[in-house]
């Protein structure tokens, strides 16, 4: 996500007498501060709902998914949601990332639980379902990656935070031991972490 421009706000008053008096708001690479000096309730009002609508993304708090296709189980028999507590969102296809292509971002809330749901189905057959919840923050990005495989996919992953396992119908493995395994990771918006 890029960084935020720096944006300067400067307010002037005119008082009865004409003289001015001058307030100032930057916003600058997500964080706020305010100089002001003589200005009204009013005004400094003003600017602290223009500020917090410039800068609000220094508290924002981001998911995204992805799924890794394989023949035996396109990304068409998929279905994903995502709820943060308060809104539930079921992701179309388009929105699923997949290798080199990163998942559509959903903002969430910054407080409480994300629970990302999955279920693989044909035919109005469950083939695989599961779930993980995690606890949201702000200044936080969670991306889930759902895959098929064999043995735990984390082995080597930096930056993974968490893994689950779920079972696969045999008919759609493409090897004994194959389950759907749930991994995610997350980093710091305004600070993260290069791996």
């Amino acid at each position: 996500m890029p960084p935020l421009k720096r944006a300067r706000l400067v307010v002037e008053v005119r008082r009865a007498d004409a003289s001015l008096e001058t307030a100032q708001d930057v916003c600058c690479s997500r964080g706020t501060w305010m100089q002001i000096s003589k200005v009204s309730r009013r005004t400094l009002l003003a600017l602290a709902m223009m500020a917090s609508l410039a800068c609000g993304e220094r508290d924002q708090a981001v998911v995204s998914v992805d799924y890794t296709d394989i023949p035996q189980l396109p990304r068409t028999l998929l279905s994903v949601t995502l709820s943060d507590g308060g809104d539930a969102r079921a992701l179309s296809l388009a929105e699923l990332g997949a290798p080199g292509r990163p998942g559509r971002e959903f903002a969430t809330r910054r407080r409480g639980n994300l629970q990302v749901a999955f279920r693989f189905a044909a035919a109005g057959v469950t083939l695989s379902e599961g779930d993980a919840i995690v606890p949201l923050r702000s200044d936080w990005g969670y991306g889930f990656s759902i895959r098929v495989d064999s043995l735990n996919p984390t082995r080597g992953c930096f930056g993974c935070m968490g893994v689950q396992a779920f079972p696969l119908a045999a008919p759609y493995q493409r090897t004994r031991s194959d389950s759907v395994w749930l991994v995610w990771g997350g980093n710091s918006i305004r600070n993260p972490a290069i791996y």
